[in-house]
C-alpha cells in the first residue's frame, strides 16, 4: 500500500511537470508568433524539460538523503556513546529520526530497510553496503567499508563515525 502511494505521487509530479512544461513551451510560442505550427514545434522540447526536470527531483532526492544520513550518523555515534551495540544504535538512531523527519524522506526509507535486513540475519556491514549501492552514494559507500573494516578490526566505531560526520560536513 506505501509503494502505491509513493508511485502515485510520483505519477502526480510526473503530470505536474507535464502540465507545467506544456504551459511553457505554448504560451510563450502563441504570445509571441501566434502560430499553432511554432507552438507544436516548441513541443518538441517537452522531452527535454521533463528529463531536466527528473533529474532535478533525484538530485534533490539524493541532496536529502545526504543531510538525512549525516544526521543518522550522529544518531549512531550517539547511541554507540550510550553503550549500545551496533545493531541496537541504529534502531534507536531510527527512533530518533522519525521525531526528525517525515515518513516520506528517503533517509527513514532506508533506515526502515536496514532494519529489516536486520531482522533476516543480515549483518549491520552487509545491510550498509547493500545500502550503498542501492544509493549509489559515494559518501554511504565510503563509510560502509570504513565500518566493515573497523568492526571486523575492532576500530573505535565512535572516532570512525565522528571522522565520517566531519568529512561529509567538509564536502557539503
Amino acid at each position: 500500500r506505501k509503494r502505491w502511494k509513493e508511485q502515485t505521487g510520483k505519477r502526480k509530479q510526473q503530470w505536474k511537470d507535464l502540465l507545467r512544461g506544456i504551459c511553457l513551451l505554448s504560451v510563450p510560442g502563441w504570445l509571441f508568433y501566434q502560430s499553432i505550427p511554432v507552438v507544436l514545434v516548441l513541443m518538441l522540447l517537452l522531452p527535454l524539460y521533463l528529463r531536466l526536470c527528473r533529474k532535478e527531483q533525484e538530485k534533490e532526492e539524493k541532496r536529502r538523503l545526504n543531510k538525512g544520513f549525516a544526521d543518522a550518523l550522529a544518531a549512531f555515534s550517539a547511541a554507540l556513546e550510550a553503550g549500545y551495540s551496533a545493531e541496537n544504535a541504529l534502531t534507536e538512531s531510527a527512533k530518533d529520526l522519525a521525531m526528525l523527519y517525515p515518513e516520506k524522506e528517503p533517509i527513514r526509507k532506508e533506515l526502515s530497510y536496514l532494519q529489516r535486513q536486520l531482522q533476516n540475519n543480515r549483518s549491520l556491514e552487509e545491510a550498509f553496503t547493500d545500502m550503498a549501492v542501492r544509493t549509489g552514494d559515494e559518501d554511504i559507500f565510503c563509510f560502509a567499508e570504513v565500518f566493515e573494516i573497523a568492526k571486523r578490526s575492532g576500530g573505535d566505531l565512535i572516532q570512525v563515525i565522528k571522522t565520517t560526520e566531519r568529512n561529509m560536513a567538509e564536502r557539503a
